[in-house]
């Protein structure tokens, strides 16, 4: 689905995926072995010798061959690249705070209208992820959510399935590492097209593999960067005709071990699930015999649907323009705007938030050591320069900084040549002492 936006949306996008395509299917057609435990080349197991040695530095107890070998796979047992990659997820879940996130609770409206659970097994072992993009409402989820937190709760999910995928193993005394997916797009239409929520949406999921296919993920900037090589299947259920003539378009130029991964199913999709999930494990609501509390058919898989408006945080009273807090301003078109605050203390915490009134503006974070005035270009990039849509809902973040210095946030609206932008933000610093309360 997310391939299905970008080829609607962005020309350029698609020819990044095409891209990626043919560097996919020439990679993997020409692989002798397929990189898993138990089919390993004498050099590939050299490779993973190596991998071990160079980055066991960041390892602890729980990763074991299985779990390096899903990085190697990923980068096609590139060591340089596969380092890279595993380095960067590591800064990725300090970042995130990935090591408590799946015990982390998600505000009630993303818990409710965000949809997508794993429920059983398939008739291997797999754990299964039903993934009910088609009826999700994107509008009302970014109207009522952060983008902190929409996008914990998408890593979070990611970290679920590495727990869900280790009891499996446990469970039927083999390892379990990939997941099978069903993916049901009912309820999918034009309404769905929505800039700023597709945007939204596109980035999220970039940032993780756990869930989706590798086919929809190979044209994103981040396509596996946190949890590559998990997908064993992905069932597709209620596939709009357009994206079934799309994916027959590109499906010549996939390698053989993706397109076998990919199941865009007809009217029988019923009983192809029944084929793969054995019907006790398998919904009501998808074919097959299991029921959840009080006979639920759903088995309590979130469905989604339309966000009730008392969830919007306009309609909450969130950021009222006569809070203390806030700060208004006006980022001129074609310009910047830098804001700075004095961390006299490491260990403390700067917290920043900001609104539009209308259309988007980008936000940075730098730092330096000393006080004076210098161009951000000549400071260190805490979070790089990044383009947010938060007119709907305020965009907010924060950072422990490590460093005492002056820290600057950065307004950007250089890329609107004719659209000033009115803001409403705050930005301020909370030493250790001052957390605890």
């Amino acid at each position: 689905w997310e391939w299905f936006v970008c080829v609607i949306g962005a020309p350029d996008k698609l020819r990044y995926f095409l891209g990626h395509l043919f560097v996919e299917a020439a990679g993997r057609r020409h692989a002798a072995m397929s990189g898993h435990i138990g089919d390993l080349s004498s050099e590939q197991e050299l490779t993973l010798k190596k991998f071990r040695e160079r980055v066991g530095d960041v390892l602890s107890s729980e990763h074991d061959d299985p779990y390096l070998l899903r990085w190697l796979r990923a980068r096609k047992f590139d060591l340089a690249k596969s380092e890279q990659m595993l380095r960067r997820h590591m800064d990725c879940r300090q970042k995130w705070q990935l090591d408590t996130a799946a015990d982390w609770e998600p505000p009630e409206v993303l818990t409710l209208y965000q949809p997508g659970e794993f429920f059983g097994e398939d008739r291997e072992g797999a754990p299964v992820y039903y993934d009910v993009t088609g009826n999700m409402d994107f509008k009302g989820l970014l109207k009522s959510a952060r983008r902190y937190d929409i996008m914990k709760k998408v890593l979070r999910n990611g970290e679920i399935c590495t727990r869900v995928l280790d009891e499996q193993s446990r469970k039927h005394g083999k390892v379990i590492d990939l997941v099978t997916v069903v993916m049901d797009l009912s309820g999918l239409g034009w309404h769905n097209l929505w800039k700023p929520a597709l945007d939204l949406f596109i980035e999220v999921h970039s940032l993780v593999l756990s869930v989706l296919s590798d086919f929809v993920f190979l044209m994103t900037r981040f396509s596996e960067q946190n949890y590559p090589e998990r997908l064993k299947a992905n069932y597709v259920l209620n596939a709009p005709r357009l994206m079934s003539v799309l994916y027959g378009m590109v499906q010549p130029f996939l390698a053989e071990e993706t397109r076998a991964k990919i199941h865009i199913l007809g009217r029988d999709w019923r009983d192809v699930l029944r084929k793969h999930i054995d019907p006790d494990q398998l919904p009501v609501y998808y074919g097959g015999n299991a029921t959840g509390v009080n006979d639920d058919p759903t088995c309590g898989i979130c469905q989604g649907g339309v966000v009730p408006k008392h969830y919007y945080l306009s309609e909450m009273g969130h950021w009222v323009k006569d809070d203390p807090q806030r700060k208004t301003a006006t980022v001129t078109a074609g310009h910047s705007m830098d804001v700075a605050v004095e961390v006299t203390k490491a260990g403390s915490v700067i917290w920043w938030g900001v609104k539009t009134e209308s259309h988007d503006v980008s936000l940075g974070l730098f730092f330096q050591k000393s006080s004076s005035k210098h161009s951000t270009k000549d400071m260190e990039v805490i979070v790089p320069v990044e383009r947010v849509d938060c007119s709907l809902a305020p965009e907010e973040s924060h950072h422990v900084c490590s460093k005492e210095g002056t820290y600057v946030l950065k307004f950007d609206n250089s890329h609107s040549f004719i659209r000033s932008k009115k803001i409403l933000y705050y930005f301020y610093v909370l030493k250790p002492e001052q957390q605890q309360s």
